[in-house]
C-alpha cells in the first residue's frame, strides 16, 4: 500500500493595531500523488486584547504571587484557591479576557508561570 506524502505550506500574519493583535494564517496542503482532489485551504483569525501590565487579571497575578511568597508552605491551596475564584470573578464580569495579552504579547498564563518560576 502507498503511503502518500503531503504537502502543507503556512503563512502566518501578525500586526498590533489599536489595542489589539490580529493574528491570522492559512494553511495549503495537497497531496501530489491524489492531485487536486486533496487539496485544501485552512484559514485562520484570532483577535487577541492588548492591555497593560495594571489590567485587573495582571494585577492580580502580582498580588497572589506575593502572597504566595509570605505562605509558609508551597503546598498552601488556599493562596490559589482565591487566586482562581478572583480570576474567574474577572472573567464573569468581562474586565478581563483569557487571551488578553500585555505589551510584550504574553498572555496571563505565561506571565502567572515565568514569575512562578523565580519564586520555585
Amino acid at each position: 500500500m502507498w503511503k502518500t506524502r503531503s504537502r502543507e505550506r503556512t503563512a502566518v500574519l501578525t500586526v498590533s493595531l489599536f489595542g489589539r493583535i490580529y493574528s491570522g494564517s492559512f494553511t495549503l496542503m495537497n497531496s501530489p500523488f491524489l492531485g487536486m482532489q486533496n487539496f485544501s485551504i485552512s484559514p485562520n483569525l484570532t483577535v487577541k486584547a492588548t492591555v497593560g501590565n495594571d489590567a485587573p487579571a495582571f494585577r492580580l497575578i502580582n498580588e497572589v504571587l506575593r502572597s504566595f511568597k509570605k505562605a509558609s508552605t508551597i503546598a498552601d491551596g488556599d493562596v490559589f484557591d482565591a487566586y482562581f475564584l478572583r480570576l474567574q470573578q474577572i472573567f464573569r464580569e468581562r474586565r478581563a479576557s483569557p487571551t488578553d495579552v500585555n505589551e510584550r504579547g504574553l498572555t496571563i498564563l505565561h506571565v502567572r508561570d515565568s514569575k512562578l518560576r523565580t519564586i520555585l
